[in-house]
C-alpha cells in the first residue's frame, strides 16, 4: 500500500511574522493533548475543523498541516473562498496586492536538483502569462526555500510547508523535507517540481482543492476542513464565489490536493480557471476583417495596399486607441501579417479563418507586435481573430 503523503502548510495568518533569524526554528510539540473548549470554539469561528487539533508550543496544527499561532485565534478575519466545483474548492485569506509585480524565489543550502527543480516550477506559473510573475534568484528571494528533516508518523510523511501571503505580499517560505522517506535517496525531479508548485500556490493565497472532503486525497483522513458559507452567519465565513465554467464534480489531478502519492501534478483545467480568476489579466478579442473591395470603408485601422483592414472590437477594452497594422507591400499577404497593439495591450494568442487556414500569434512584448505565420489571404472577406490581454488593468 502507498503511502499517502501530506503536504504541511504553516499558514501565517493575521498578526504572525516570520523573522529571518528565525527561518530554521522548527516548531515543538507539547506533550500533551488538553484543548480548552474556548481554543475549540476560536478554532471553529476561524472556519477550520477542530478534529485532531494537535498542541504545539506557539499555536496549533489544523487539519493535519495548518500552522495556527496562538496569537491569531479569536480574531475576525475576512475570506472569500472560490468555488471551483461541489467537491474542488480554493480558501484565499489573503492574496498578493500590488499588480503586476515579480516574486523572486531563492533555494537555501539544499542540493542543485531541488534549484532545478524550483526553476521548473516558476517556469509553469510563468506560462500562464498571469499578473504574477515568478524569477529564480540567487539569494534572499521574497520566498526562501529551505530544507527541513522530518521524519515520518503513522498517517504519512510531510513533504513540504509553506504559509498564507500577508499584508499583500507573498508568504516567505517554503520548507521542503530531506529526510529520506520523503524524496527518496535518489529524489526525482519531478516531483519534488510539483512539490514546489503546491506550495507557492499556498504562499500567494491558494487553500487545498479537497477543502470540503479532505478524505479525497487522504484516504487515512476525512472530513471538511472548515465550515462553508451561512448566509445566516456571515461572519463565520465571509462569503464564496461561484466560478463559472467548472465542472459538477472534482478532477482528480489538481496540483493543489491536500495529499499526494509520489506523483509529478501540476495544473489542471480548473487550477488553471482559479489562478487566472486570482491573477489573470482580464481577456478581449479583436476581430479584423480582411476585404479587398474598393468601396469598403477604413474601420478601425488602415488600408494595406488597397487591402482594408478592418477591426471590429467584440469587448472595447478601456482606454483603448488605435491598431494598427504595418504596410507589408503586399495587395493579398500570403506568408505574414505583422499587427502592432497600441501601447498597454500586448496580444497573446491568435487564430485566423482566411480560406480555411489557422495560424498563431507570436509575442514580441517589446515592440507590441504579433506576426501571423503561413497566413492564407488570397479570399475575399478573410477573418482575423486576436485575443488580447489588457496589461496594466486589475
Amino acid at each position: 500500500m502507498i503511502k499517502q503523503k501530506i503536504y504541511s502548510l504553516f499558514a501565517m495568518l493575521f498578526l504572525f511574522m516570520v523573522c529571518s533569524c528565525s527561518k530554521n526554528k522548527k516548531l515543538e510539540i507539547e506533550q500533551h493533548n488538553e484543548i480548552s473548549e474556548s481554543v475549540l470554539a476560536s478554532i471553529k469561528q476561524m472556519g477550520f475543523n477542530t478534529n485532531n487539533v494537535t498542541v504545539m508550543k506557539d499555536g496549533y496544527i489544523v487539519e493535519g498541516d495548518i500552522f495556527l499561532p496562538k496569537s491569531s485565534l479569536g480574531k475576525a478575519k475576512n475570506s472569500s473562498n472560490l468555488i471551483i466545483a461541489k467537491s474542488e474548492q480554493y480558501q484565499t485569506y489573503n492574496l498578493v496586492q500590488n499588480l503586476p509585480r515579480t516574486i523572486t524565489i531563492s533555494v537555501s543550502n539544499l542540493p542543485a536538483i531541488y534549484s532545478t527543480a524550483a526553476s521548473n516550477a516558476i517556469a509553469r506559473y510563468n506560462s500562464l502569462n498571469l499578473k504574477i510573475n515568478f524569477q529564480l534568484v540567487s539569494s534572499n528571494g521574497n520566498i526562501d526555500i529551505i530544507g527541513f528533516n522530518d521524519a515520518p508518523t503513522p498517517t504519512g510523511i510531510t513533504l513540504g510547508f509553506g504559509g498564507f501571503p500577508f499584508s499583500g505580499n507573498p508568504f516567505n517560505q517554503i520548507g521542503l523535507n530531506t529526510n529520506p522517506a520523503a524524496f527518496g535517496t535518489n529524489p526525482d525531479v519531478g516531483y519534488i517540481t510539483s512539490v514546489i508548485q503546491h506550495e507557492i500556490g499556498h504562499c500567494i493565497g491558494l487553500r487545498h482543492t479537497d477543502y470540503y472532503d479532505r478524505g479525497y486525497s487522504c484516504p487515512q483522513q476525512s472530513g471538511n476542513e472548515g465550515n462553508s458559507y451561512n448566509s445566516a452567519d456571515p461572519q463565520r465565513f465571509s462569503g464564496a464565489i461561484q466560478i463559472p465554467g467548472t465542472p459538477a464534480s472534482a478532477e482528480p489531478n489538481s496540483f493543489m490536493l491536500a495529499c499526494n502519492n509520489g506523483v509529478d501534478r501540476s495544473f489542471n483545467t480548473n487550477d488553471i480557471v482559479a489562478l487566472n480568476y486570482l491573477y489573470g489579466y482580464p481577456t478581449y478579442t479583436y476581430s479584423f476583417r480582411v476585404t479587398t473591395m474598393s468601396n469598403t470603408p477604413t474601420y478601425y485601422g488602415l488600408i494595406l495596399n488597397g487591402t482594408h483592414i478592418a477591426a471590429t472590437i467584440s469587448t472595447p477594452p478601456v482606454n483603448t486607441t488605435s491598431t494598427y497594422v504595418y504596410n507589408i507591400n503586399s495587395y493579398n499577404p500570403s506568408s505574414t501579417l505583422v499587427v502592432k497593439i497600441s501601447s498597454g495591450y500586448i496580444p497573446v494568442s491568435a487564430t485566423a479563418n482566411a480560406n480555411g487556414s489557422t495560424v498563431n500569434g507570436v509575442i514580441n512584448a517589446t515592440d507590441k507586435t504579433i506576426t501571423f505565420s503561413n497566413l492564407n489571404m488570397s479570399v475575399q472577406n478573410g477573418y482575423v481573430s486576436i485575443a488580447l490581454k489588457n496589461y496594466g488593468l486589475d
